[in-house]
């Protein structure tokens, strides 16, 4: 099995101190098909949320651009994801924090959000990327339960993009 990344690991144990139910998926390219690997990319971890409904969690370590509050994330991956979440019909988002936050701050976003934000080109280097504004992110803290994703009712989870 592949080592965690740090903010991985924080996120493993923000999962554990909420007593939520995960996996970690491998990352390593012999558990995955080559021909996936330009074409898709799997996220992290699968989380098991109330109503047994799971979600799909790519964790990023990121820069805040404050002047611009916002994260950004290379078009090129962030279509992969996309990808893999249409592929499968699942529930993608993306877990983000930041070394400034010490990994106790996370700011979460559905990958189909982030499919309606802006894609920008870099002026140095020509690639395009989406820009991920903080605003449109849900912020959770340590102490913040996972099911503020969604609200704390069936009916919020039914009408959440999971069951669209």
């Amino acid at each position: 099995m592949q080592n965690l990344t740090l903010s991985e690991e924080k996120f493993k144990n923000w999962l554990n101190h909420q007593k939520t139910s995960w996996y970690f998926i491998d990352q390593s390219p012999e558990t995955f098909a080559e021909s996936f690997s330009m074409i898709i990319k799997r996220p992290d971890f699968v989380i098991q949320l109330p109503y047994q409904r799971d979600i799909y969690v790519d964790v990023k370590l990121k820069r805040i651009y404050t002047k611009y509050g916002n994260f950004t994330i290379g078009i090129n991956e962030f279509q992969k994801l996309l990808k893999f979440a249409k592929s499968y019909d699942l529930e993608v988002w993306l877990a983000i924090t930041t070394k400034e936050s010490g990994y106790y701050t996370w700011y979460w976003v559905s990958v189909h959000e982030i499919d309606r934000m802006p894609t920008k080109i870099n002026k140095k280097n020509k690639e395009e990327f989406k820009t991920i504004s903080i605003k449109e992110c849900i912020t959770m803290g340590w102490m913040d339960s996972i099911v503020r994703i969604f609200g704390n009712t069936k009916r919020n989870l039914i009408n959440s993009n999971l069951y669209k």
